[in-house]
């Protein structure tokens, strides 16, 4: 037989492709009949059936992803570090929740700042030593300040005249009350048995013959 065009075959039943189906079969002259997932002309172009919105259909349900982008349809962002508190929208960028910041939104936000500490979490300050206040601005005294004293700096304190110490709670006596007693209040003192006098620096004895009664 001389077959017509398009025809092959001892019958000239056979339909001729040109070029060939290469994921299908020839069904009729230069007509491909493609195999799932194959389109085309020749049956050479894969289907994703959900698309490839940032990459390329490379087999049957198959994308290849451009760089940054992940997921069956290549539409998840990626983001190396994550995004700790927020959302990864776009490839390297995140989105953070409120009262979140940074390239990963793991640094929390204290919109009034953290004078003497550090934003621990958002909204909230964790004071260094020695303050306090809702921004870590205010001094403050761990053990208080007595008798009329004050806090003037990091566990610091500010007595009035009279007191001193740490916190303001020993009693100061212009004159020492000496070996025979102890100051119990500013420029007060307290003899001890034997002892007696404003200072305490007198005592009784058998060679003066002093009675031991406080005039």
């Amino acid at each position: 037989c001389t077959c017509n065009s398009g025809w092959s075959g001892s019958t000239c039943g056979t339909p001729v492709c040109s070029p060939a189906c290469v994921n299908g079969y020839c069904s009729a002259p230069n007509t491909c009949t493609c195999n799932s997932g194959w389109t085309g002309s020749i049956c050479a172009t894969p289907v994703c059936s959900g698309g490839c919105v940032n990459g390329a259909c490379t087999a049957p349900n198959t994308c290849t992803c451009n760089s940054g982008w992940s997921g069956s349809s290549c539409s998840t962002a990626v983001c190396s570090g994550g995004c700790g508190n927020g959302a990864c929208n776009s490839p390297g960028v995140c989105t953070c929740n409120s009262g979140w910041t940074g390239s990963t939104c793991n640094a929390p936000v204290c919109s009034g700042g953290c004078g003497n500490g550090y934003c621990s979490s958002p909204g909230t300050c964790t004071c260094n030593s020695g303050w306090t206040g809702s921004t870590c601005s205010t001094v403050s005294c761990q053990y208080g300040c007595y008798n009329g004293g004050y806090c003037s700096g990091p566990n610091t304190c500010t007595c009035p005249t009279g007191w001193t110490d740490s916190v303001c709670s020993t009693p100061v006596c212009s004159i020492s009350c000496g070996a025979g007693g102890e100051c119990v209040a500013p420029n007060t003192c307290e003899c001890y048995p034997q002892y007696f006098g404003v200072y305490c620096r007198q005592r009784c004895g058998r060679r003066r013959m002093i009675n031991c009664e406080i005039p």
